[in-house]
């Protein structure tokens, strides 16, 4: 994708008249492109968003005054992280988070709410890299930090939607009645607010949560509600939370017994997951999951004991391109198997 002009003159070349130069995209342009990668990333289409966020960091590095508009130079960045992150590429979304917390730092003191939405999603990364305890200090962070200097009506938003976050770390850290309460808010707050896909994670979270707690009929009845929520809004491009609903459904059914309709969903799942729209990760889970299930079949007919053996090598193959070198060091320690990586860094 390119916004530039070029001259189609060769390299010695005459030509008449005078010689076109490149066009710059002027900052309001700039502005209207991180926005547009924005609603990208919202409808799961990371690739595209990567696409045009790598323009406008090419083109911020052309402008001779952007150290006078900081802030969008820090949106380019966190857009960066968060598509990267749901791409599957950690490493790369540390880092792009990373240069905002340090724009941030150094421009914002400390506990101003402009500081609230790194915390944040800082701390939704370290979930996805199994640190929940980490992962909560950053959330904790960022809902304090939305307390400070800005409209009730504000903080009442940023509150809401990253309660979902917070819900997820308690969860993960055993800790449920609080992730229940929280999530409950959540759920609550979004509706008041009409955030549709915010609330429509928020549910499956909750569902999450009775499943944990063996509540198997009301975590059935989230996770229909969620993905019935996405499907009403947005339909199959919401890639990522559908699957995610669909993944939630096929396991409610192994639970219970029903591999074939655990088949079912998980295959339904993979439908979504293409590459260039879908997380890694959330393919590399739906194949490992899809695995277990053909696995789980009583008497398995050989066609499908061959598919279990694919599923599962190429969501081995998908998590190594997720982990790199961590892939091969975690699978050597002792006690490390690929159900608890699958489950731990893919979410």
């Amino acid at each position: 994708m390119r916004f530039f002009q070029r001259s189609r003159a060769k390299t010695g070349q005459s030509h008449s008249g005078p010689r076109i130069q490149p066009l710059r995209p002027t900052m309001h342009f700039l502005q209207v492109l991180v926005h547009c990668s924005w609603h990208l990333i919202e409808t799961a289409r990371y690739e595209q968003s990567l696409e045009i966020l790598q323009v406008c960091l090419d083109a911020w590095n052309d402008f001779d005054a952007r150290d006078a508009y900081p802030t969008i130079y820090t949106h380019i960045c966190n857009h960066m992280g968060v598509a990267n992150h749901w791409s599957g590429n950690f490493d790369q979304s540390a880092k792009f988070y990373g240069e905002v917390y340090k724009i941030h730092h150094d421009i914002f003191p400390d506990g101003h709410f402009e500081r609230g939405n790194i915390l944040c999603n800082l701390g939704n990364l370290h979930l996805s890299l199994g640190k929940p305890e980490a992962a909560l200090k950053y959330h904790l962070e960022a809902q304090t930090s939305f307390k400070i200097g800005q409209p009730a009506e504000a903080e009442f938003t940023d509150q809401a939607i990253i309660s979902t976050g917070r819900a997820k770390c308690y969860l993960d850290l055993g800790r449920l009645q609080e992730a229940r309460e929280t999530a409950n808010y959540s759920i609550d707050a979004l509706t008041k607010l009409g955030y549709t896909l915010s609330r429509a994670h928020s549910i499956r979270l909750l569902g999450d949560i009775e499943f944990a707690e063996g509540h198997l009929p009301a975590a059935k009845k989230c996770y229909e509600q969620s993905k019935n929520l996405l499907l009403k809004e947005m339909g199959t491009r919401t890639h990522q939370m559908l699957g995610a609903a669909y993944i939630r459904l096929g396991c409610l059914a192994q639970e219970t017994g029903d591999y074939t309709k655990a088949i079912c969903w998980f295959r339904d799942a993979l439908k979504l997951a293409d590459f260039n729209t879908f997380c890694k990760g959330y393919r590399a889970r739906s194949l490992y999951m899809l695995s277990q299930a053909l696995q789980a079949v009583p008497d398995p007919s050989p066609t499908i004991r061959s598919e279990a053996e694919a599923t599962v090598h190429e969501a081995k193959t998908l998590l190594r391109q997720i982990l790199g070198d961590k892939f091969r060091e975690e699978m050597c320690n002792d006690g490390a198997t690929f159900d608890n990586l699958v489950v731990v860094h893919v979410r």
